[in-house]
This record gives C-alpha cells, structure tokens and sequence, in this order.
C-alpha cells in the first residue's frame, strides 16, 4: 500500500520537474529517479 502510495507521489513530482524545466532534460532525470522505483518493483515480483 505505502509502496504504490510513494510510487506516484514520485512520479507526481517527475510530472512537475517536467512542466518546471527544461523538457529533455527534465524528463530524462524524471525517467533516472523513477527507474530505480520500477527495478525495485520488479524485483519484489520475482
């Protein structure tokens, strides 16, 4: 539940660095701090 809960609290955030900055730059770091996230996920699946 607390996972799902921080899992888009984070990609909440990535959306808004993305509306905030510059859009490449912006999305590339929105894709490098959620990647953990979803390795982590994937994990937890196996």
């Amino acid at each position: 539940m607390t996972f799902s809960r921080y899992y888009l609290q984070g990609f909440a955030n990535g959306v808004k660095k993305v509306t905030q900055s510059t859009p490449m730059i912006a999305i590339v770091n929105a894709f490098i701090s959620v990647m953990p996230i979803i390795i982590a996920a994937s994990f937890s699946h196996l």
